[in-house]
């Protein structure tokens, strides 16, 4: 893949102390939602009329409501962090995903989401909060599973330092939409889901060449790609993309919405076209349109 090297490796395996914020070094007081609980609570209602549960490999369990231990991270950030430092991102996430889930067929003709619509001042600093709620959101998924967390993206979070070492791709989910439309759906059926946190060692074993994961908001989903290659260095634009009031959208089926959610799986299938799809995506400038 596109650029991987033993040198200069910004990502290992490395043990967190535990119950101490990854952010600022204090006590880990808090618990940040693995799922966005206004997320939650715009599908399923404040009061979980639509009784929705998590579906696991072997498993299946009723959520009680928005928080739910389930629904949750463990003690990986302190209150301060959690709540006030990240206030903005927050903010600026909620008004983005609203913004997006009230026009998909804008959004799928047009195949790209200008900020300006969204706010009329400070545009490039409300995208950069957007992306700063995703660092903060794969930060926390990265101290639970004790993978690194390189200060440049700490830096990027206290407002010192560009986006360095991730990147967030868009996409609308044609398949997924036409499903939770289909004719005779119930109200609250919806969709939410977050990926198996994947990542690719190098030859040591020990040190990591890329973790990424994707998150679905119904038919919305985000990609996460967390690297050291992410830099304006290696892919001429990364830079310009993070400072543009654009966002590139693509669109793209898996499987006809019929087969979306079959009980027969097949997850060999699926981690060897997952594959295919990384040497295939990140061996080109993923920035610059041919």
């Amino acid at each position: 893949m596109r650029g991987w090297s033993d040198k200069n490796i910004v990502i290992k395996i490395q043990s967190y102390k535990e119950g101490i914020c990854w952010w600022c070094g204090k006590l880990a007081d808090s618990q940040e939602h693995r799922h966005k609980k206004s997320d939650i609570k715009h599908i399923f209602g404040n009061k979980f009329e639509g009784n929705p549960i998590i579906i696991g490999d072997n498993y299946q369990k009723e959520i009680q409501g928005p928080n739910s231990k389930l629904l949750k991270f463990d003690n990986v950030l302190c209150q301060v962090c959690n709540n006030k430092r990240s206030q903005p991102f927050d903010k600026a996430y909620v008004l983005f995903v609203n913004y997006v889930l009230k026009n998909y067929e804008s959004i799928l003709d047009k195949g790209i989401i200008d900020l300006n619509n969204i706010v009329k001042t400070n545009v490039i600093n409300f995208k950069h909060n957007i992306f700063r709620y995703f660092t903060k959101f794969i930060c926390c998924r990265l101290a639970s599973n004790n993978i690194s967390i390189d200060k440049k993206l700490l830096g990027f979070l206290n407002n010192e330092e560009p986006l360095n070492f991730l990147y967030f791709k868009f996409e609308l989910r044609p398949d997924i939409y036409s499903f939770l439309n289909r004719d005779g759906v119930d109200e609250y059926e919806g969709n939410i889901y977050l990926s198996p946190l994947r990542y690719f060692l190098s030859e040591d074993q020990i040190n990591i060449n890329l973790v990424y994961q994707f998150y679905n908001l119904q038919w919305f989903r985000i990609y996460t790609f967390y690297s050291e290659t992410m830099t304006n260095e290696n892919y001429a634009g990364f830079q310009k993309y993070n400072d543009s009031h654009l966002i590139p959208i693509e669109s793209k089926y898996s499987i006809h919405p019929d087969k979306l959610f079959d009980q027969i799986y097949d997850s060999g299938l699926k981690e060897k076209e997952d594959g295919e799809w990384l040497d295939e995506y990140l061996d080109y400038n993923i920035f610059i349109k041919s």
